[in-house]
């Protein structure tokens, strides 16, 4: 009979068996089996969303709102039920919006203009503008009006003639012209020359400036012309015979020519200012006293306010027929329109020409003669 061999091993519970050496194989796997589960379920996580892992790894874990977009440097991330943004929008969490400040200055209300309407200083020629005028008496006092600005004027002081006319240097001058030929410069308007005290064949009637506002035109009634500063002379009516007397001048806008008007409605052109017809010859209620240019044409302008156009100059209506304190004695060309200026001061506008004020019913030392 055949002996089996008994190896001696000991239970965990301390007491000693026997068995065979494939039970005794198989309790020490059993055994180092039970101590390695032990082993894992004491160093293992308590549940998934403990889980910490780097945003760089976020794509391969086990949370699925990790992006891999995150910022730098790497910041964990975490589950977001349990993750809350921090107030100021910075990207701290995987699953949040990047919120970069692409403006950290931004200016709510930019300033393109800081100075939309930039003063462009004294503006030339024959007038200041839609936005005011002068008028000025015969002793030599002057009315402002608008932003036409007032510089002095001869009201009180002794002079050799009366005013004939006021010519605009801009909104900051201007200059009175006596009917003997002096010239008084006011602000801005600079002083060319005048023919006081030279022998003349008539008195002055009219005046006008140059486009630069560097020089300017004088007319007599006999239709001599003179010229002070960059004026250009370009030929007279003086020493021909006329109907009636020159009562007024209106350079072109080139100030390479310019018109002259008589009482009755003649029309004389020289240099480049085109003839395009007068009222010579026909009936007129009232003499004619003022002639304005437009580009390429001209308008008379009677005492009654009667208004007459030629070439492309448009009518903007007139006085005419209609009750006047005064005759109208001057007129003031604008954009699209124009004034019309009345000896008590009266102002008239028409077309595009606004109503800065007047001298009528106020108590003037002497009639108004001119406007500018």
């Amino acid at each position: 009979m055949q002996r089996r061999h008994h190896t001696l091993i000991t239970l965990p519970t301390g007491q000693p068996a026997y068995g065979s050496r494939r039970i005794a194989a198989r309790s020490v796997r059993i055994f180092f089996g039970l101590a390695l589960v032990a082993l894992v379920t004491a160093v293992a996580p308590a549940s998934a969303q403990d889980v910490v892992v780097p945003c760089e790894n976020a794509p391969e874990t086990i949370n699925p709102t990790a992006t891999e977009n995150c910022p730098d440097p790497v910041t964990p991330c975490v589950d977001p039920p349990e993750a809350t943004a921090p107030e100021t929008g910075d990207p701290a969490y995987c699953d949040a919006e990047p919120d970069p400040d692409p403006d950290p200055d931004p200016d709510p209300d930019p300033d393109p203009d800081p100075d939309p309407d930039p003063d462009p200083g004294p503006t030339p020629g024959p007038g200041p503008g839609n936005g005011g005028y002068r008028l000025a008496g015969g002793d030599g006092g002057v009315f402002a009006f608008g932003d036409a600005r007032f510089a002095g004027s001869m009201a009180g002081m002794r002079m050799a003639a009366p005013v004939a006319d006021v010519v605009s240097a801009g909104k900051d001058g201007y200059w009175l012209v006596g009917r003997d030929g002096g010239v008084f410069a006011f602000g801005a308007a600079p002083f060319k020359g005048s023919l006081g005290g030279a022998p003349l064949n008539a008195p002055i009637v009219a005046a006008a400036a140059t486009p630069s506002g560097n020089g300017y035109w004088l007319a007599g009634a006999d239709g001599g012309v003179f010229t002070f500063g960059d004026a250009v002379f370009a030929g007279s009516m003086g020493g021909m015979r006329l109907a009636a007397p020159i009562v007024d001048l209106a350079p072109t806008a080139g100030g390479q020519g310019y018109a002259l008007t008589a009482a009755d409605g003649g029309v004389f052109t020289f240099g480049d200012a085109a003839f395009k017809g007068s009222r010579a010859g026909r009936p007129l209620h009232r003499p004619v006293t003022a002639i304005t240019a437009t580009a390429d044409g001209y308008r008379l302008i009677a005492e009654d306010g009667g208004v007459f156009t030629f070439g492309d100059a448009s009518f903007k209506g007139s006085m005419a027929g209609k009750p006047l304190a005064a005759p109208i004695v001057a007129a003031v060309p604008t954009g699209d329109g124009y004034l019309l200026v009345a000896a008590d001061g009266g102002v008239f506008s028409f077309g595009d020409a606004k109503f800065k004020g007047s001298m009528a019913g106020k108590r003037m030392a002497a009639p108004v003669v001119a406007g500018a």
